[in-house]
């Protein structure tokens, strides 16, 4: 299983070698309270368990331990010279070692490799693209949450208005405000301010279908309101399901480079938002 996401109460894990690939239910998050330490994107875990449960539509694991496996024992060619782990791999000064790459004079050795150079050092999978029908199949969708997944020529919602007509801080369930928020519902275009100012959730239009964005924590220079129309080359992150919302699915950025505006740089998926040194 190889760490695609640390947030700031648990990861994120895929398992890059499921029984039935290209069935989905390869993923999961872990929810851990607090910011794993130690432990970082790319990381492989050799073991994940913990307390199965539903938190609001999303499964996850709640007190979680894992193991890390190390890059010099995982039966890995991560540096693409032909050699593998500790015994094979001259990098590799013990089966301990964090990289079969040949580290800077005077680095540790159990240090990892600060920039993966390819999907060799970071095996996280490329992200499922997710396309308007593929977003209109619950079941479908439901078996890539906790994935990482992309949206491509996505446009940043036009419309942001505010169904808390009486400004008590709160949209009712009938009445005018439940009509505005129906309405905007609706509408890919339409982001509810009262939701986004409670939740940081925004909206995109992916070609007619509406996916909801969380990005204040990963990005918080980001401001969707002056963004308004802007189409996005990609946007990527990790998938959740809050099934109260309609629709029920969130994309959960993990840093600025998930969001590339047209004509940005796009990094690579084994460079993006990948630190140099663990939490």
């Amino acid at each position: 299983m190889v760490v695609t996401r640390i947030s700031t109460e648990g990861l994120y894990v895929t398992d890059i070698a499921p029984l039935r690939p290209g069935d989905g239910y390869n993923h999961i998050y872990a929810f851990n309270f607090n910011t794993p330490q130690n432990l970082r994107e790319c990381d492989v875990l050799s073991l994940l368990d913990g307390i199965v449960g539903e938190f609001l539509g999303l499964t996850e694991l709640s007190y979680p331990t894992w193991n890390v496996l190390s890059v010099c024992a995982d039966g890995l060619d991560n540096d693409g010279d032909g050699l593998v782990d500790f015994g094979a791999d001259p990098d590799c000064v013990s089966p301990d070692d964090m990289s079969e790459t040949t580290l800077p004079p005077g680095t540790n050795s159990k240090a990892r490799v600060q920039v993966p150079s390819s999907s060799s050092e970071c095996p996280i999978p490329e992200p499922q693209l997710l396309t308007p029908e593929l977003v209109a199949d619950g079941v479908r969708m439901e078996g890539l949450e906790s994935g990482l997944v992309a949206v491509e020529n996505a446009v940043v919602a036009t419309t942001f208005t505010s169904c808390d007509l009486n400004g008590d801080g709160f949209v009712e369930y009938e009445g005018a405000e439940a009509e505005c928020n129906d309405d905007c519902s609706a509408d890919p275009g339409c982001t509810e301010l009262t939701q986004y100012y409670e939740y940081g959730q925004w909206t995109i239009d992916a070609g007619g279908q509406k996916v909801f964005i969380v990005s204040q924590d990963a990005y918080p220079d980001f401001d969707p309101r002056s963004a308004a129309g802007m189409r996005l080359s990609l946007i990527r992150g990790v998938l959740k399901q809050i099934e109260f919302i309609d629709p029920p699915w969130i994309i959960e950025i993990r840093c600025r480079d998930d969001l590339v505006a047209e004509g940005a740089e796009l990094k690579p998926r084994y460079q993006a938002c990948v630190p140099p040194v663990p939490r």
